[in-house]
């Protein structure tokens, strides 16, 4: 399971300085705990200085903590950015040890429900970043001592070796989408003369990742103009949500103006083996229905995706693009 504890008030500010920016010298409590964790203290040569976390008492914390076991990982976060990543390998219930480290709140609690924590980690991700990776919302912030909700988790964590292993990606190489100024000069870009004249020819096989770029000091995902112009002739310049869709004729193209959208967000290339800047990814869609898919009510979002699946599922899975219709809700955030 992969947890994340926040530390933004300034008792946790300063908890953050004295048990992870620096572990603490625990030997000085060693007499105050049982024998099996000074043993387990030892074991990972953690008994003289180790990082360590608390939670207060409460249901939720309680339950929480009650739940981890060794070999879970965690995250610290801090001020809308991820900071730390780490195992858990030991617990305990220590009021005493606890009141000796962190001291007490004004409601006279203190952080007794402790877990030890090893090899961590510095890492540096936002939290714009994270509800992208999870299908989080867009406004989801952080709170208490918490774990990835089970379902976003496991969706996720399909698509990599080790939770390690997804951690790593999220922090060096999960890029997010275009930012709105690049993605309507992208769109801009496909309205040309040669637009309807386009010469569409359909070989659905798997080909490789595109390249990366730094554009607006991020690294995105190249796409391919000439392919997105013939997703768009392939359509007929129709809205392949209802061809009834009326949109504008261009003045740049002359055609009707529809706008080329990733089916499976490009956010998502680092965990698909082969491309996703493929014919059967790219639909045709007016501009309306284009912002429905972004901005809409989810229930709403999920009919209009369920309908694009459907019609290209066969060709995504021909190109190497084989995902099922829960992953795609997720990476529009979706529950």
């Amino acid at each position: 399971m992969l947890y994340y504890f926040t530390a933004s008030d300034k008792d946790a500010q300063r908890h953050l300085n004295d048990t992870i920016h620096n572990p603490f010298p625990i030997k000085q409590c060693l007499h105050l705990l049982d024998n099996n964790i000074v043993d387990k203290l030892k074991e990972y040569d953690k008994h003289e200085f180790v990082h360590m976390w608390g939670a207060v008492p409460g249901p939720s914390n309680k339950q929480r903590w009650l739940k981890l076991k060794p070999g879970d990982k965690v995250l610290v976060y801090s001020k809308g950015n991820f900071l730390y990543y780490g195992t858990i390998f030991f617990k305990t219930h220590n009021r005493q040890v606890a009141e000796i480290i962190w001291g007490t709140d004004k409601k006279d609690r203190t952080w007794e429900y402790i877990y030890f924590i090893k090899n961590l980690e510095k890492v540096s991700f936002n939290v714009k970043d994270f509800n992208e990776f999870f299908g989080y919302s867009s406004n989801f912030t952080p709170q208490g001592f918490s774990n990835i909700e089970d379902r976003r988790f496991k969706l996720r964590l399909q698509q990599y070796e080790s939770i390690d292993e997804m951690v790593h990606t999220l922090n060096n190489s999960f890029f997010i989408g275009n930012d709105n100024e690049e993605e309507e000069s992208f769109h801009s870009s496909l309205q040309t003369k040669d637009l309807s004249t386009v010469t569409v020819v359909e070989t659905l096989k798997p080909k490789d990742k595109p390249l990366l770029k730094m554009i607006n000091g991020r690294y995105q995902w190249i796409r391919d103009k000439d392919l997105a112009k013939k997703a768009l002739k392939r359509a007929k310049f129709q809205c392949e949500i209802d061809n009834q869709h009326i949109s504008f004729i261009s003045k740049a193209s002359g055609v009707s103006y529809m706008e080329a959208h990733h089916l499976v967000p490009l956010k998502r290339q680092n965990e698909i083996e082969n491309s996703l800047d493929v014919l059967s990814n790219i639909v045709s869609l007016c501009p309306n229905c284009h912002r429905k898919v972004h901005h809409a009510e989810d229930k709403v979002k999920k009919q209009l995706l369920k309908h694009l699946f459907e019609q290209r599922k066969e060709g995504l899975f021909k190109q190497g693009v084989k995902i099922t219709f829960d992953y795609l809700i997720n990476s529009y955030s979706i529950k």
